[in-house]
């Protein structure tokens, strides 16, 4: 992985925000913000029309003066997860052609997805979509609704199923398997993910007693007890819930929560340097390697720890939050392969603790972290493509979606990649 200094992401921030160049390299962001020059960087943010992005430039500037006349700034570096719901589909399946169509190889499509997609349309079918009118019928395309695709392109729908199969092959099998799993005679889906969290979906309302009129001379009234299917996603920020009533949500709530895990990961990571990960792991854990796997854990009678190593055997995920659960607990037997995934995640993880900023797939830090910040991502990343996440899945939700077979080669590309966060 390229790495840079804190001086040269500022840079390279600005000219993504100020001069419109977020999907190029940061070698190209740097150079030209360093040719243009601050004033003219300015000016270009002063056309900007939105307020939000307006704002967003004029922090970079600021920060580039702060760093310039008093060598430090208290403002965030903020990058942009690649394509963050296909790009984790691709991982999950092990879809390499996915992988390289969301740019996580590759600069030249780094974040550019809704790019790729738009030039093959309009190759096809001779239209003029762009990056940005393209995306808004794609991203729910993937998760299962097909009424944005019929509105934007009619008859030639057909087509976009074509292409979008040809650059996510992994992808429109998990999209199609998990439309075909939903059980709207369920009253709920639960799944635990790697780092012990626990997701409920509700699929059926609660038996609920509703009261309508059905006479107006009379006012007769008549109360029943109503039982219905309620498709949704995962729970909001703020308590709501995110329904779509034209899909049915599966594939939806597994890679929301997925989400979920990956935020919650990149925050655990921040916050545990490699010498205390260390530290705990030596002080609390014995291996050995004449125990059967079988008898070797003896966490079983504390619950988070049980809920953990229950989820590591079904996903084969080493999540950081075992160095929190370890902290306070001694002579802890683990198997050797859980140990080992331990072991490297530790050597992963940054030298010194940092604070992390998340906004869904975008994540922000002091500019002296970002090289440790976008390590921690590709860590995720790679060790999401090697788990076995995707057929815990499958058990979960009664589906037989492929899962490609793993890769050293691509396990270690995928470690050093340069635009997983760009």
């Amino acid at each position: 992985m390229e790495t840079f200094t804190a001086y040269r992401y500022v840079l390279s921030q600005v000219g993504a925000y100020c001069l419109g160049l977020d999907k190029e390299s940061f070698q190209t962001r740097i150079e030209k913000t360093k040719k243009y020059g601050f004033q003219y960087c300015l000016e270009q943010a002063n056309k900007i029309t939105k307020a939000s992005e307006r704002a967003l430039a004029y922090q970079s500037l600021q920060m580039w003066f702060e760093v310039t006349h008093k060598g430090r700034t208290a403002l965030p570096v903020f990058l942009d997860w690649c394509s963050s719901g296909i790009s984790l589909i691709s991982a999950l399946t092990r879809c390499v052609i996915g992988m390289e169509s969301c740019g996580v190889f590759n600069i030249a499509s780094a974040g550019n997805f809704y790019k790729l997609m738009a030039d093959e349309l309009n190759g096809e079918l001779g239209t003029d979509f762009t990056r940005g009118t393209c995306k808004p019928f794609t991203i729910p395309f993937y998760y299962g609704g097909d009424k944005n695709v019929k509105d934007a392109l009619g008859e030639n729908a057909e087509v976009f199923h074509k292409i979008y199969k040809k650059l996510v092959p992994g992808g429109y099998e998990f999209r199609a398997k998990t439309i075909e799993s939903w059980n709207e005679k369920a009253y709920y889906y639960a799944w635990v993910l790697p780092n012990g969290y626990e997701v409920e979906i509700p699929v059926l309302q609660d038996p609920v007693l509703q009261t309508v009129d059905i006479g107006e001379e009379m006012s007769l009234k008549c109360s029943f007890k109503l039982q219905g299917p309620r498709p949704t996603y995962l729970e909001g920020r703020n308590g709501e819930l995110y329904r779509n009533n034209h899909t049915k949500g599966n594939g939806a709530n597994i890679i929301h929560s997925v989400d979920a895990f990956v935020l919650e990961e990149m925050h655990g990571m921040a916050h545990m340097p490699k010498a205390r990960a260390f530290d705990i792991l030596y002080k609390s854990t014995i291996t050995s390697e004449n125990t059967e796997f079988g008898d070797r854990f003896n966490g079983w009678d504390i619950p988070e720890l049980a809920r953990i190593f229950q989820a590591w055997k079904d996903t084969n995920y080493p999540s950081v939050m075992w160095f929190y659960l370890l902290a306070d607990c001694e002579g802890i037997q683990l198997p050797p392969e859980l140990y080992s995934q331990l072991v490297q995640l530790a050597n992963r993880l940054p030298n010194e603790e940092f604070n992390i900023i998340s906004i869904h797939d975008e994540f922000g830090c002091l500019p002296t972290h970002v090289n440790d910040m976008r390590k921690n991502a590709n860590t995720i990343y790679a060790n999401i493509y090697r788990s076995n996440m995707l057929d815990y899945f499958n058990k979960v939700f009664k589906m037989d979606i492929t899962v490609n077979p793993f890769s050293q080669d691509i396990y270690d590309r995928l470690l050093e990649v340069d635009y997983l966060l760009s």
